[in-house]
């Protein structure tokens, strides 16, 4: 809560050494407080109380306040980071978020939810403006297309799907080269889903996993994060796979490319 209590102040003075101050905790926070993939986590031992357990949050939804005003981009790539660590790896399939952002889920609560949440908003206020592309618009090997399951986006999806020979192909452009995140929308009602997903001639996840939605009009989204792509031009297909683990019936909505 410091850094929002120093950037208020900072705007009613214009005291620059109140927004170094600020800086200041908040780089030596997302460089020693993290584990060794920079998610934030709390120093052992774990809180005990409900408290405690909405620290991070209440610290990522201030570096956001604190990137408003400064426009570091170190700060923003923390926040997506660690909102995309919550949403990957510390979630369960009715969408309750754990204490350890870096995972696994531990159990649900409300400190636990509202602290992750903080961040998952924190992400979408400075995230990048990415580019989608309807399954059904894609190239579809031995898929159909519907329309008769609600709440998708577009004028339908890919439906159809659960074996082999059965892939989708998006003609995906990009500005530059870089990593970017993946992000898909999709249904599943018979049980997690997997798919391989290959770019431009190689494999970058054996078996993209997509938690169970409960019913075939719940629509969800999962993350592949930091797929590389290149400047122009991209192959990006999800392929039902059986040797490689690909497995139950998946309805794909969409996708959409973040920037890098």
């Amino acid at each position: 809560m410091i850094l929002g209590g120093l950037v208020d102040l900072y705007q009613i003075t214009n005291d620059e050494s109140l927004l170094q101050q600020a800086i200041q905790i908040a780089d030596a926070t997302i460089s020693t407080l993290v584990n060794g993939d920079g998610i934030l986590s709390e120093p052992p031992p774990t809180p005990a109380d409900e408290d405690g357990r909405q620290f991070k949050g209440i610290f990522v939804r201030n570096l956001l306040y604190l990137y408003e005003t400064t426009g570091t981009s170190a700060y923003a790539d923390f926040i997506r980071l660690n909102a995309d660590a919550i949403w990957s790896m510390s979630r369960n399939s009715e969408n309750q978020f754990g204490f350890l952002w870096e995972g696994p889920f531990d159990s649900g609560s409300p400190a636990r939810q509202s602290s992750a949440l903080d961040a998952i908003n924190a992400a979408i206020a400075c995230s990048y403006d990415g580019t989608t592309y309807q399954a059904e618009d894609g190239t579809l090997h031995g898929l159909s297309t519907e329309n008769t399951n609600r709440g998708y986006h577009g004028n339908g999806y890919v439906a159809g799907w659960v074996q082999d020979g059965q892939w989708v192909d998006f003609d995906v452009n990009v500005d530059d080269d870089g990593q970017y995140d993946l992000v898909w929308r999709y249904s599943a009602s018979n049980g997690r889903a997997v798919r391989l997903l290959y770019v431009n001639g190689a494999t970058v996840y054996d078996q993209l996993s997509f938690p169970n939605t409960g019913c075939w009009t719940s629509w969800n989204t999962v993350v592949s994060t930091n797929v590389p792509l290149h400047g122009g031009s991209n192959r990006v297909s999800l392929i039902f796979n059986a040797d490689k683990g690909s497995s139950n019936f998946l309805n794909l909505d969409e996708l959409t490319v973040d920037g890098a």
